[in-house]
């Protein structure tokens, strides 16, 4: 029986010949693929495959690109009439840097390129908003850059005492003149044990402040107290009555 296609007397699967049924595998049709042509191309004259219209790979690439498959100016080098540096040109006998500040400036000339901070007195270079590097982060901060060291102490100062009042306020409904008056009734004593606090802030390094002491029950405020003193109430729950066993215990295991 002949190939359905060939007509080869040599059938080998589905009525083709094993070259027919190989190109049915492969590209899906037994019809035979068009060979590339080899020959010299129109324009370079290489011998060699050609991709389209007597063309090379490289002649046909210009074609496509430029629509001539001529060979592209190359870049000129030369000296540049500005700086005198022998690199490539751009345009107006000019190179890339100097080409670049005559076509945004108008002239290739270059610019002067630091700026001094618009603080009257100060000659630093300014790093963002006409402002230097430091008056920048004094107007980030406090809001004004022209703060002087001791205007900027009495900021900072003001500006604690802000947020512990606004604490008292939140936590307790107290202000902190009432706090300072509380500690001047108390002369900066601790109300159960009369003496002044000792614990040190691990953050601050500097001495706390007496705790507000309240009932928990009520929100009463009822004085203020050292650390040990306002932790060892509320070790014992703020209860009369252990605090009263806990004073029974010491007293009997003391004698």
């Amino acid at each position: 029986m002949p190939c359905s296609y060939c007509k080869d007397e040599k059938v080998h699967a589905k009525g083709y010949c094993p070259n027919c049924y190989a190109r049915y595998l492969k590209y899906g049709s037994p019809e035979k693929r068009r060979v590339r042509k080899v020959g010299d191309c129109s324009y370079c004259e290489k011998h060699g495959r050609l991709v389209a219209r007597d063309l090379c790979k490289n002649c046909y690439a210009r074609y496509v690109q430029h629509g001539s498959p001529e060979y592209r100016k190359v870049q000129k080098y030369d000296v540049c009439s500005f700086c005198g540096t022998e690199t490539r040109i751009i345009a107006k006998g000019l190179c890339n840097a100097c080409y670049q500040r005559q076509y945004h400036h108008g002239t290739p000339d270059y610019r002067k390129v630091r700026r001094i901070c618009s603080i009257p007195g100060c000659e630093n270079q300014v790093a963002s908003k006409g402002l230097c590097d430091k008056h920048r982060m004094r107007l980030r901060k406090h809001g004004d850059p022209n703060l002087t060291r001791v205007q900027k102490t009495e900021w900072s100062k003001n500006f604690s005492q802000a947020t512990k009042n606004s604490d008292l306020k939140k936590s307790f409904g107290i202000t902190l003149e009432d706090y300072n008056k509380m500690k001047d009734v108390q002369g900066d004593r601790c109300a159960i044990c009369g003496q002044t606090e000792k614990t040190i802030n691990s953050n601050s390094r500097k001495t706390q402040a007496l705790a507000v002491d309240h009932c928990h029950a009520t929100g009463a405020i009822r004085g203020l107290l050292c650390a040990q003193c306002n932790n060892g109430l509320g070790r014992f729950k703020d209860s009369p009555e252990l605090l009263e066993k806990a004073a029974e215990y010491i007293r009997k295991h003391t004698q």
